[in-house]
């Protein structure tokens, strides 16, 4: 039949061994090629079953799919039948329903990952046993083919689009097109994760998942500009790696035939292969479950007569129970009267009383100091119970991890110093405008002379590349204003560059200062101005954003003619040293004309103004410092010491609540202190290397660590195991080769000088999202 239809498949004939599907735009153009294909039968001597034979129709069944003028969708009774299907009993009924679903899974987004626990009951060697996690899979999967969503006809004239995700368990795309109506799916695709590829790095999976996909697709996309839309934005640089690996070398070269432009999906999670990307139900299972002490009873009887303090009570309760009113004992346990109440004298042993504290704090939902004291006066009585109550909450792993912090923030405030002049500090920053302008330019790099206030605004294309930021800087400020002393910036990866380093340094023998990147106040200048200036273009581009930056001149000259509050003076007076006329000026008196440049008592004139303009610079200094350190306190942190560093630090975990995840993770240790007072306090922080994290964290976004170092006996608070092992936080070293290599790790929430060796093999098995050492 393929040769028959040669000419005609994909035109406007589908075949599939007999089963031929002609499909046309209008009902002329049908009645024009039914014809030339009934032709062709009749020429090749072929013949119809009339019976089976439908013509004229706006919609079809065809290979169990339903095509009509809205799209694609499974067949009702096909869905019907999914609907109706009972739980499986055994691994060939299993097998029935995931052959059936498996045929429509183009519909469901995610497949894979939803039919995982299904399709392990499917392995050879595995035996067939539903549990909860099974019948939730089953139900789901049921539910997500009978709600399916209607699949669009690709249309070759519209611009593909290819929207793709990678987890730990498996890949998700969709393929799409916008029909002017927003984007619609035309295909979904999923597959799950090989186990060699869940130890690679977050942007090895999110390659993957992006080749896998291309090549799923690839008789739709191959020889046309498409789009694919990742959480993941590092893939935009894919084509930039240097000394990839063979894996990655690879997968570039397939994925370069591809003609695509990878764009960063604003608003998703980015999924990251760190410490907290593990199952949900995990994510804040903090305290382990454990049983009471054994023989707890005997231990409290046995204490209790040996207590110095409570054994001459009880003997003397024995001797004579009226000689002691208050007290009384029950099968050899001391008990105190208060009121219609009874507490139990607890002897002064540390075990037993770390157990009752345990009890009455981590057991009983981890409150403050005051329920966990009211827990415990309910039942018990010892001497300095509240002390130890207190330290026993303060201490306490749990409660520093998971609760919020209700004093003031670490760090006191100590902006930038005050110039001596001007060219002394310059402060340069990027804006991102988050519109791509007709002109091509998406960014504003800020520049600000931190003595004059003198702005200057330079756009640029978006990703500009270090070279073009090198070339813009040299020609449209330092060969009008010249070379600064002192450059300040963050830690933006163009400012890190060997290139800007050789450029400023080098050939202009300028100064770099880094702010830490997440602690912009240290260059609040700036951080004012990118406001500024977003707001001046908000009342100026109304309603076209396609013009943004050739306001940005207008911009540029409204903010240096207007007065700064820091200096009393306008940024324009004091670069040129001298008013400059303004369009109102003719409606006032002539102003005799003042001083310029080279007449005789400029220059006492114009330092004159610098010092009042210092005067008014370091009022206005020493007004912000006080005010904004009334909020704050000084850093405790010393280096060696142990932090918590505040988890809305990390990336974002897709499909995981926030307000549910702890507060702070860690505890890690404070390798140093980074920058000068001006600058700081910023800590450098030893944080895991598999997190891929830059780990210098302003001291606000730290809490103090406190080692439960008074209660030796209290019980382990290590989260449950997750697929038979503890989450790895750090590889200390390694021994061996080979099959025979061990590691030393440190496993995530246990003690901080407990490490254990493990095999290669129990490494990759119980942390399986930590890389190869």
């Amino acid at each position: 039949m393929d040769k028959v239809f040669r000419n005609q498949i994909n035109r406007f004939v589908v075949l599939y061994l007999d089963d031929i599907l002609i499909f046309n735009k209008s009902m002329e153009e049908h009645m024009r090629h039914l014809e030339e294909v009934m032709q062709i039968l009749k020429d090749a001597q072929l013949h119809l079953n009339l019976e089976k034979s439908e013509f004229g129709r706006d919609n079809v069944i065809y290979l169990g799919h339903r095509l009509f003028a809205a799209g694609l969708e499974p067949e009702a009774t096909k869905v019907e039948v999914i609907r109706k299907w009972p739980q499986p009993a055994n691994v060939c009924e299993l097998r029935s329903f995931l052959g059936l679903a498996s045929y429509y899974r183009k519909f469901v987004p995610k497949f894979s990952i939803i039919a995982r626990p299904l399709s392990k009951l499917t392995s050879k060697n595995v035996s067939y046993t539903s549990n909860e996690e099974c019948t939730t899979a089953f139900d789901a999967l049921k539910e997500a083919l009978v709600s399916h969503p209607v699949l669009c006809i690709a249309d070759p004239k519209l611009t593909f689009v290819v929207t793709m995700d990678a987890s730990l368990y498996g890949i998700g795309a969709v393929l799409q097109q916008d029909d002017g109506d927003g984007l619609r799916p035309l295909e979904c695709y999923s597959k799950h994760m090989p186990s060699h590829k869940v130890v690679a790095s977050t942007y090895m999976r999110e390659l993957y998942a992006l080749r896998e996909a291309l090549d799923h697709w690839k008789h739709y996309l191959l020889g046309r500009h498409f789009k694919v839309f990742s959480d993941h934005e590092t893939l935009k640089w894919i084509q930039t790696q240097i000394n990839p690996s063979t894996t990655l070398t690879r997968w570039l070269r397939e994925i370069d035939v591809y003609d695509f432009e990878i764009k960063h999906k604003k608003g998703c999670y980015n999924r990251v292969a760190d410490v907290f990307s593990r199952h949900p139900e995990y994510m804040t299972c903090l305290v382990g479950s454990y049983d009471l002490r054994k023989n707890l009873k005997e231990e409290l009887i046995e204490h209790t007569a040996k207590d110095p303090e409570l054994s001459p009570i009880l003997e003397q309760i024995r001797a004579d129970p009226s000689s002691q009113p208050d007290f009384h004992e029950c099968k050899g346990l001391l008990f105190r009267r208060y009121g219609k109440h009874d507490r139990l004298c607890v002897p002064n042993h540390e075990p037993i009383m770390t157990q009752f504290l345990d009890l009455a704090h981590g057991r009983s939902g981890h409150f403050g100091v005051e329920k966990t004291y009211g827990n415990l006066l309910e039942k018990f009585v010892w001497f300095g119970m509240k002390r130890m109550a207190q330290r026993f909450v303060a201490e306490c792993e749990v409660c520093q991890r998971i609760k919020p912090s209700r004093q003031k923030p670490y760090g006191l405030l100590h902006p930038l110093p005050i110039p001596d002049g001007p060219g002394e500090f310059v402060s340069i920053d990027f804006t991102d405008m988050g519109k791509k302008s007709r002109n091509g330019y998406s960014q504003v790099m800020v520049i600000v002379d931190l003595f004059f206030k003198f702005l200057n605004l330079i756009p640029l294309p978006p990703n500009a590349p270090t070279d073009l930021v090198i070339e813009e800087f040299n020609k449209r400020y330092i060969l009008q204003c010249g070379p600064p002393k002192t450059l300040v910036s963050d830690q933006d990866t163009r400012f890190i560059s060997a290139d800007w380093k050789n450029f400023t340094s080098q050939t202009y023998d300028m100064k770099l200062k880094m702010t830490s990147g997440r602690h912009p106040e240290a260059n609040e200048l700036a951080e004012e101005i990118n406001q500024t200036v977003i707001q001046l273009l908000r009342a100026l581009i109304v309603p076209d954003q396609n013009s943004w930056d050739e306001e940005l001149p207008i911009v540029q000259g409204l903010y240096n003619n207007s007065i700064h509050s820091s200096t009393g003076m306008t940024p324009n007076c004091l670069h040129l040293g001298w008013k400059i006329r303004n369009p109102l000026s003719y409606l006032f008196l002539e102003q005799p004309p003042g001083l310029t440049p080279g007449q005789p008592g400029y220059s006492a004139k114009y330092d004159r103004l610098l010092k009042v303009v210092v005067a008014a610079m370091e009022r206005r200094r020493n007004a912000m410092i006080k005010h904004a350190n009334k909020k704050r306190q000084p850093d405790p942190f010393t280096v060696a010491s142990y932090v918590w560093v505040k988890m809305s630090e990390f990336s974002e975990e897709k499909g995981v609540s926030r307000k549910l995840l702890p507060q702070y993770y860690g505890p890690w240790k404070v390798l140093n202190r980074v920058g000068n007072d001006s600058f700081g306090p910023s800590y450098t922080i030893d944080v895991p290397a598999h997190l891929r994290t830059y780990p210098v964290f302003h001291a606000s976004k730290l809490f103090p660590y406190k080692s439960p170092e008074t209660f030796k006996y209290q019980e382990s608070m290590i989260p449950h195991a997750i697929n038979g092992g503890h989450e790895v936080d750090k590889i200390v070293e390694h021994s061996g080769k080979g099959r025979n290599r061990q590691y030393k790790v440190h496993f995530l929430y246990h003690p901080l000088n407990d490490f254990y060796w493990i095999a290669k093999k129990d490494l990759l098995q119980s942390a399986p999202r930590v890389d190869q050492f």
